[in-house]
């Protein structure tokens, strides 16, 4: 558990013994309390501890689960099945325990599986030769990702170990299966018919906290705004995510929520008064298009305006709760309008040419208390998200393509707010996303999700995209 998970923790426990303390006091004092009329205070006491000790264990659960699919990602399946088998302990709701100690069980069965082979398959190392290389390679590749060829490649060899096919048999087998094309290689854009849906509004386009970063070398990646909030408050040692940096810096009374928001306005607006190709991309585009986007600044709004571009910008009421309320600014009015989600619904916004840009967390230049940043925001937004997310947004999903564009999915954060969004698709078409360099778990995760990732530098893609648009 990394240090800021593990001083979490510990503060947590500690809150909740005390407030085990005050549950006990209280009730003995509803115990010597005659008079009804005085239990009552008394009785909301207890009823607003039980409701923060519950706040907590559900904090704590969420902190097991982090830890749990950390050391997953890491290969330590025993320590992560034991992580989840003590989960499962702690909820009535075990499914997704039930689900993922399966998952475990079966990745410690194979891996035993794999290793097992690798001790018989030693002995045969002379007959084999150099394709004993070759497919202890491929093994020892199998125990850290397991791909869709797995299991067929295991019963082939399992075949010659049993002797049920010979040494020549598995030489010859894997001779043609090297000779094969490598999947990174097979990747082929048709650019031209990309062009055409972007520019029929075709595609919905999500836009991540990784893409400024990605298209301009001016722009603060978010690793180094983590690193400069951290610095912000002496946190020396940080090692936690985004919405973890800004939970600390919200809680800490020496500097509030409102610092916080000043400090992040101050990081995003850095740095980018320059032009971005993809903005300026779909900015000359003549249809509207259906932009979602988890970033904060208005670095897109202000490339919209440069070019005369209609567009309204969909935002939700601070108040996460009040989920009927959404914002809708305009570009060619001076007033914010408000509007129910219903009323929403109806409006043909794209229809009368306005391009929709769905600031989907917030956006600086309003409210500090709209922004999803913190860690208990974004629990607050998974807990809302079925009511939270238009329905008006939800029917332009449909029958549209759907691109995302700068979302990384290194962090829990991000990758919960890729699920949600993705539940939202009742689309078969897999999703397209671009990231030159995925790592193993990137890969798998987004595969998992039915995201096909074009491995290539982003802005090779949007200088290829911009080269046909007409």
């Amino acid at each position: 558990m990394s240090n800021f998970a593990s001083n979490k923790k510990q503060l947590l426990e500690n809150r909740k013994a005390s407030l085990m303390k005050q549950y006990d006091v209280v009730s003995e004092q509803i115990e010597s309390t005659v008079n009804q009329v005085d239990k009552i205070p008394l009785l909301n006491k207890l009823e607003q501890i039980e409701t923060e000790i519950n706040e907590i264990d559900s904090e704590l659960l969420s902190l097991k689960i982090d830890e749990a699919q950390r050391l997953e990602r890491n290969q330590a399946y025993p320590e992560a099945l034991t992580q989840w088998q003590e989960i499962q302990s702690l909820t009535l709701d075990d499914g997704q325990a039930s689900e993922a100690i399966q998952n475990l069980e079966e990745k410690i069965n194979l891996k035993n599986r794999i290793i097992t082979i690798q001790k018989q398959l030693l002995k045969h190392f002379k007959t084999l030769g150099k394709t004993y290389l070759q497919i202890d390679k491929r093994l020892r590749n199998m125990r850290k990702k397991v791909d869709d060829d797995t299991e067929t490649l295991l019963n082939i060899v399992e075949q010659f170990l049993n002797n049920e096919i010979s040494a020549d048999d598995l030489i010859d087998f894997w001779a043609s299966l090297e000779q094969q094309p490598s999947t990174a290689n097979s990747y082929v854009l048709n650019y031209k018919a990309l062009a055409d849906r972007l520019q029929r509004g075709d595609i919905v386009v999500f836009l991540g906290t990784d893409l400024l970063s990605s298209l301009c070398e001016q722009s603060l990646s978010n690793e180094q705004i983590i690193s400069c909030l951290a610095d912000y408050v002496d946190y020396t040692d940080f090692d936690g995510d985004f919405p973890d940096i800004c939970e600390y810096i919200d809680m800490n009374n020496q500097f509030g929520r409102q610092s916080l928001c000043d400090k992040l306005q101050t990081l995003v607006k850095s740095k980018t008064n320059h032009s971005t190709a993809l903005y300026q991309l779909f900015a000359q585009l003549e249809s509207p298009l259906l932009l979602i986007s988890v970033t904060y600044d208005t670095h897109l709004e202000q490339i919209f305006e440069e070019n005369n571009k209609k567009f309204v910008v969909l935002s939700h009421h601070p108040d996460k709760t009040n989920t009927d309320i959404l914002f809708l600014d305009y570009s060619d009015k001076t007033e914010i309008q408000q509007c129910s989600s219903e009323t929403l619904s109806g409006m043909s916004l794209l229809e009368q040419g306005y391009s929709v840009i769905y600031k989907m967390l917030g956006r600086m230049s309003t409210s500090s208390q709209e922004l999803v940043i913190s860690e208990k925001d974004y629990f607050t937004f998974t807990q809302y998200q079925d009511k939270l997310i238009p329905s008006y947004v939800v029917k332009q999903l449909r029958n549209r393509g759907f691109w995302l564009l700068g979302h990384y999915p290194k962090s829990w954060d991000k990758r919960l707010i890729i699920k949600i969004i993705l539940n939202k698709r009742s689309h078969e078409e897999p999703a397209l996303t671009i990231f030159q360099e995925a790592d193993e778990f990137a890969r798998l995760y987004l595969k998992s999700k039915q995201i096909d990732n074009y491995p290539i530098d982003l802005k090779e893609f949007v200088e290829n995209l911009q080269a046909r648009i007409n």
